[in-house]
């Protein structure tokens, strides 16, 4: 088994372009590094990584509708105190979006484990216009790392002062266009 692991965050439970490419990921990193799944106990999501044998070890978030400022500020909290105990084996913590970026920021100041940001969105969720000026204030300590589905997501991250543009890298699949795969769940 390998002795450096990535931390996968993303938190939602159904299947759509973004997951169905986590999953992807996950299991081509497969005898690379320990893969562990921060996310939902259950879903077609969780049922897909599953499915694909993606992650060797689970970082369970409540997934629950009810309470989901203080649900966020939990979860948030749990990534930070394991990336704090595992930041020594932590190859990466990567946020499968915005909301996870948001969820995995305060571990990335916290603990210096390099953060990779896979940009999808088409508009800025709610923890990121609520907490934007405290990130631009805390990115400056944290090895962020930006892919972007699309040069729609990379101005997402940029008009919100996030990173410059050309911080951004936009990532296809190859036969794509132009636009990208702009994908949200």
């Amino acid at each position: 088994m390998p002795d450096r692991a990535v931390l996968f965050v993303s938190v939602p439970t159904g299947v759509g372009g973004s997951t169905r490419s986590l999953a992807n990921l996950m299991s081509y990193l497969h005898g690379d590094a320990v893969r562990i799944l921060a996310g939902p106990a259950q879903g077609r999501f969780v049922e897909l990584v599953d499915d694909r044998h993606g992650a060797e070890q689970r970082l369970p978030l409540i997934s629950s509708r009810n309470l989901r400022p203080l649900r966020r500020a939990w979860s948030a909290v749990r990534i930070a105190a394991f990336v704090m105990r595992n930041r020594g084996r932590l190859a990466a913590v990567h946020a499968n979006g915005l909301k996870e970026f948001s969820l995995a920021m305060p571990a990335a100041v916290l603990s210096r484990v390099p953060l990779v940001v896979w940009v999808h969105n088409f508009r800025l969720p709610p923890s990121v216009r609520i907490l934007g000026g405290l990130w631009r204030l805390l990115l400056p300590l944290c090895d962020v790392r930006w892919a972007a589905v699309s040069p729609l997501a990379r101005g997402l991250v940029a008009d919100a002062g996030l990173a410059r543009p050309a911080d951004v890298a936009i990532v296809r699949a190859i036969g794509t266009s132009d636009a990208g795969m702009d994908l949200e769940e």
